[in-house]
């Protein structure tokens, strides 16, 4: 696939999600102002001050939200360079941290994964480079040179790790070649 073709889909998924995330603030939005503004309703017979406090709440929080995706849809069908470059800063501090701690909680192994197609798939190992993986953990407290994710090597059998149960990690040079996610 190509890197365009991903970019249209990566379009596509924020404009859908900043458009639900519209609809909502809509809503609350449009809440607010009947329960603030129509008199003749059962809300207002009850006319506490609670009642408008969270009327007004409501109000604020609806018209933030209802701000914030459309300046969302309008990054992401206009290609605003600082949306995008907000969202690439944050895929790679998300993605430093699944490597950082591969193989150490149990709890992350859906990141494991999905990290694991990426590389299997992508033929790519770490975000720029194998050496990304020298700040994992597990490699890390142990002292090992040349260990990386079975997601890495260009082999379907992963390189045991010599005196280590974790089928996670295999030993070797024979990596996939660096390119950046």
């Amino acid at each position: 696939m190509k890197v365009d073709d991903k970019f249209q889909i990566l379009k596509f998924f924020a404009t859908v999600f900043n458009s639900v995330f519209l609809i909502l603030g809509l809503c609350i939005f449009g809440c607010a102002v009947w329960i603030l503004f129509d008199k003749d309703n059962f809300i207002a017979v009850l006319s506490s001050v609670e009642v408008k406090t969270v009327a007004g709440g409501l109000f604020i929080i609806g018209l933030v939200v209802v701000g914030v995706t459309i300046l969302g849809c309008m990054g992401a069908q206009l290609e605003n360079r600082c949306f995008l470059l907000m969202i690439t800063s944050n895929m790679k501090i998300e993605v430093n941290k699944i490597i950082t701690e591969y193989g150490t909680h149990p709890d992350n192994q859906r990141h494991w994964k999905l990290l694991d197609n990426v590389q299997r798939y992508g033929h790519c190992c770490g975000m720029q480079s194998p050496n990304d993986w020298q700040s994992n953990m597990f490699i890390k407290n142990n002292n090992l040179t040349e260990v990386y994710p079975c997601s890495c090597f260009n082999t379907t059998d992963c390189p045991a790790i010599f005196g280590y149960s974790t089928p996670l990690f295999g030993n070797g040079n024979e990596t996939h070649p660096s390119t950046e996610m």
